[in-house]
């Protein structure tokens, strides 16, 4: 079958919606995650991962996920404790989700489906008959999904310790170079995007390190107007005034960036007609 690549946040929630059925023979929700420091696994090749708390979408977020994306989505996610995702090129990705999913149960359910199949006895991989879509659980507690492969995000999440990357805030993005994720994009450099949820908002941090601090002053102009079009497009009262923009050295650090329920919901929206 022809892969036909999709786009990162509808192709995860698709993923959500083909894990389903079985996800749901898997148990119940596990304790609230520790409030510690998280550690992200990357895989190194990857242009984006993404990490957060499953719980950080409240009602409002939720119902606008369930609206686009169907009641099982919404039920799966309140079944994780952390979701992590990473983007990789030509389109292709992996979802990991961490909670109650026991591993007996969970392959059990695959084991009876008629539509995944282990290609190796013994190995907790399983691959659905288009293909495309694989499976892995590295652990119990642990499932990986992967479009057309989860070996770099498994091998990510056993490494994990050693990886530079982690997260003590509700939500964490990372980009190692905005060129190669946005190719159109006049400027470069390494992205790190922090998340909390004080309230009905979602409410974000921005750091931007560009190759040198010349290229950073040039870029700010350039960066706010983005921004300010971006927000205005999702919330036509929102005040690029609000924002706090800094820029030390070769790093902009933009703060106060906040996305209430219905601009999410615009947002979600927007990406799915895209994605059409």
């Amino acid at each position: 079958m022809y892969y036909r690549p999709e786009k990162g946040i509808k192709a995860a929630c698709k993923a959500l919606l083909l894990c389903g059925a079985f996800l749901f023979m898997a148990g119940c929700r596990t304790l609230p995650p520790d409030t510690g420091i998280y550690q992200v696994p990357y895989p190194k090749d990857a242009r984006a991962v993404a990490s957060f708390d499953a719980d950080i979408l409240g009602d409002a977020y939720i119902e606008t996920v369930r609206q686009q994306f169907g009641d099982e989505t919404k039920d799966i996610l309140s079944r994780a404790d952390t979701v992590d995702f990473a983007l990789f090129d030509k389109g292709s990705f992996s979802l990991l989700l961490s909670g109650g999913f026991g591993r007996f149960t969970t392959s059990m359910a695959l084991n009876f489906s008629s539509a995944w199949k282990r290609p190796v006895k013994g190995e907790a991989t399983w691959v659905h008959a288009d293909g495309i879509q694989t499976i892995h659980i590295p652990e119990s507690g642990t499932v990986v999904y992967g479009v057309p492969e989860t070996v770099r995000m498994s091998e990510a999440w056993k490494n994990r310790s050693e990886t530079l990357l982690a997260r003590d805030r509700r939500l964490f993005i990372y980009i190692p170079d905005m060129a190669e994720l946005a190719p159109g994009l006049p400027v470069s450099g390494e992205c790190r995007i922090f998340g909390d949820d004080p309230g009905n908002l979602l409410s974000f941090s921005l750091e931007w390190r560009f190759p040198d601090q010349r290229r950073a002053r040039t870029a700010v102009p350039l960066v706010k107007l983005t921004l300010w079009g971006f927000f205005r497009s999702l919330d036509k009262d929102f005040d690029p005034a609000s924002l706090d923009i800094r820029l030390e050295e070769d790093t902009l650090f933009i703060d106060n960036l906040g996305i209430g329920a219905e601009a999410f919901s615009a947002l979600v929206e927007m990406i799915v007609r895209r994605d059409q």
